[in-house]
Order: structure tokens, then C-alpha cells, then sequence
């Protein structure tokens, strides 16, 4: 039997404001099954709100969202399994300051992306669906928000494979850019290769040489060869992740390649049809375009400190929901500096104290999510400064 060990809690003290953060017992959301709440409000009084829907004032196992304005409300979200607020208040090119909601409908659905324009009357802006989940971020710290997602929906079943089976689904990099959302993910070949390189260490020659001969669909039946049988599949798993890889970076010719190399030679007009027909019916179906690669050199942009910013505030800041060493050590005190894109995302961390504590820290940092700061209307990466105080 699994034992489980009481997490510790977490109290943050940022500069004049103070966060309680409870942790977060297998909760990746903002709200998930009834749990987890939130409720902020913009400069132009405009209110977001996640949280358990309630009956009789008592609060159910499902999840409500709205946006508020005046005496109006415009419902996002309704008896809903999961919903989370990946972004507020940021500034998307010129619609101004958005909220992004991903939903999940029921426990077994795959998520769904709103964005919201908050100017008054919020409205939607762009909807998405068909992902296991949705994250927008500032990647390269230079004012542009991306957001990266995948095609869970799109591959579930391809070849008799879950999507729940894929340790790297296919994945795509979405811009806002002149008010249409375009793949952008040629532009962040580096993130695909390390997983391409990754991918490759964990096959070897006899494995792919076995799964060269074995027709391209290996079944699960039967028990005598149950072991064989796994092997082959969990190749041909690793197969399918680096051709996609290839294939979704803007590399079609690197991705038939290996599909011909490594895959069975009869078999390779049909799974590659299937990988197609699949990306067409994912994201590609959802988006204005694709935006070529670009080989200029990017630039930073300036991340403040200080006087005349507004302050980034706390969405979600979740600590794991066990760690070993806490158990054993005495309460501690320690000073953090996070750096903060323009999308409220922690992009690095830098704390005093033993290794551990940064590692916990860094580790749990990766799910943090803020209204980020803003400078003259416009939501801006910022350095903030925490005290933490952490408590058995």
C-alpha cells in the first residue's frame, strides 16, 4: 500500500502583501473537482472569478468561472470537472488586456482554451480545444507571448494508441500576430531537438531493427509474448514522438526521413496518411497559419524592478505535495527573486539557503502563475523579491 506523507505549508511574505499557499494535493489547476478557488480584479474594475460551483451555499465538486463587470456577467464556465486561469490582464498586441480560461468539460474530455478580451463588454476572442493542456508564456523574454499546447485530441487512437500513452505528444507553438493566431513552433527548433535527442538515447539498434521486421502493428494479445510485445510497442511510441517532433517543427522532410528509416518499409504509406490526416484535424484546422522560421537574433526585453511598475499579484502558487527532506529538517527562512514574463509565468528563480530548498522551490515555481506587472497600461516582465517561510 502507497503511504503519503503530509506536505508542508508554505506562507510567502511579497514585500508589502502576504500569500498563504496551501499545498496543492495532486492539483494542477485552479480549480479542479470542486477544489481551489481565485477572484481578482483589474485596474478598469473589471472581476475574474474561479471556483466551485455552489448549491444551497455549500460548494460542489464541480468548477464555475465568470467575468464580472457592473451589475453584468458573462459566464466562461458552468459545472465543469477542471478550469484554470492561464492568464489575466496580460496585453495581447493591440486587443488590449485578456483572460485565457482552459476548461475541461468532464474528468475524460481533453481541454479547451478561451481567451477573453477584458476591455468592456469582455468578449471572446479565440477558442481552442482538442489539447491535454494549454500554457502561455513569454518564452525567449522578449515581450512575445506564446502559447504551447499539443494534439492530444487529434492522436488519441491514431494506430491503436492512447494519447495517455505518449510521453511527448505533438506539440505546437501558437502567436497572436496582426490579430491572427499562427504557428509559430519552426521558431523553437532547440526545444524539439533536445526532445528528438532524448528520444534516441532510449532506443537502441536491436530495438528498432526488431520493430523494422515486425509489420508496424504489433499487437497486445496473448500472453506468451506479452514482454516482446511491449517492447515493440513502446518503440514504436518513440518512433511516432520523434517523427512528429521533426514534422510539427517545421521540418517535413526530416520527418518522412525517419519515418523511412526506422519504421517497416511496407507499412510506411499508411502511418504516414495517419499522421497527416491527424494533424490536419488538430490545431493546423484551429489557426489562422504557420509563420516561417526566423534566424534574426531576438532581443530581451527590459525586465523592471521597482518604482513606477505595478506590482505582479499571486493566481496560483501550489507547492508539490510531498517532499522528503521537509520531513526531516527544521522550519526554515529564505529569500527568493523571481523573474516574471509578461504572461505571469516564473521564468527563473533565485533563493538563499541549502540546495534542497532551491530545488523544492524551483520545482515548484513551474506551476506558479501571476497577474503579471505593468508599466503604462501594458503588462511587462519584473523581478519580485519573496521571503519564505517554510514550515513542517
Amino acid at each position: 500500500m502507497r503511504s503519503y506523507h503530509c506536505p508542508p505549508i508554505v506562507v510567502l511574505t511579497v514585500i508589502c502583501a502576504v500569500f498563504y499557499v496551501s499545498p496543492a494535493v495532486g492539483q494542477q489547476y485552479l480549480c479542479d473537482q470542486g477544489s481551489g478557488k481565485f477572484a481578482g480584479r483589474t485596474t478598469e474594475g473589471v472581476v475574474v472569478t474561479v471556483g466551485p460551483e455552489r448549491e444551497g451555499g455549500l460548494a460542489k465538486r464541480d468548477c464555475d468561472a465568470s467575468i464580472n463587470w457592473g451589475k453584468e456577467q458573462l459566464v466562461v464556465a458552468a459545472n465543469a470537472a477542471t478550469v484554470d486561469l492561464d492568464m489575466m490582464g496580460v496585453t495581447l498586441e493591440k486587443m488590449g488586456p485578456v483572460a485565457a480560461f482552459q476548461v475541461k468539460s468532464n474528468p475524460n474530455s481533453f481541454m479547451s482554451y478561451v481567451i477573453y478580451s477584458l476591455r468592456r463588454p469582455p468578449h471572446v476572442l479565440r477558442r481552442l480545444s482538442g489539447a491535454s493542456s494549454f500554457s502561455a508564456a513569454d518564452t525567449d523574454l522578449d515581450g512575445r507571448v506564446e502559447i504551447w499546447t499539443d494534439d492530444a485530441a487529434a492522436v488519441d487512437g491514431v494506430d491503436g494508441l492512447l494519447a495517455s500513452e505518449f510521453d511527448f505528444l505533438p506539440t505546437s507553438v501558437l502567436r497572436f500576430e496582426h490579430g491572427r493566431v499562427l504557428d509559430v513552433s519552426a521558431q523553437f527548433q532547440p526545444y524539439y531537438d533536445h526532445v528528438i535527442e532524448s528520444l534516441r538515447a532510449g532506443l537502441t539498434a536491436q530495438e528498432l531493427a526488431n520493430f523494422k521486421t515486425s509489420g508496424g502493428q504489433p499487437s497486445l494479445q496473448g500472453t506468451a509474448e506479452a514482454q516482446p510485445l511491449y517492447r515493440l510497442r513502446d518503440t514504436k511510441i518513440k518512433i511516432l514522438e520523434i517523427v512528429w517532433a521533426y514534422l510539427y517543427s517545421g521540418r517535413q522532410k526530416e520527418a518522412w526521413n525517419v519515418l523511412r528509416e526506422m519504421w517497416p518499409s511496407q507499412d510506411v504509406p499508411r502511418i504516414q496518411q495517419a499522421i497527416t490526416n491527424a494533424r490536419a484535424h488538430g490545431m493546423q484546422s484551429q489557426i489562422d497559419g504557420t509563420a516561417p522560421e526566423r534566424h534574426k537574433r531576438k532581443r530581451h526585453a527590459m525586465i523592471f524592478q521597482g518604482s513606477g511598475v505595478a506590482l505582479p499579484r499571486a493566481i496560483q502558487m501550489s507547492v508539490p505535495s510531498s517532499n522528503a527532506p521537509l520531513q526531516v529538517v527544521p522550519d526554515i527562512d529564505v529569500t527568493i527573486e523571481l523573474t516574471i514574463d509578461c504572461a505571469g509565468k516564473v521564468r527563473s528563480i533565485e533563493s538563499s539557503g541549502p540546495k534542497w530548498v532551491h530545488g523544492y522551490l524551483e520545482e515548484a515555481a513551474k506551476g506558479w502563475k501571476f497577474i503579471p506587472a505593468f508599466k503604462v497600461g501594458q503588462s511587462v516582465a519584473s523581478r519580485l523579491k519573496m521571503d519564505v517561510f517554510l514550515q513542517r
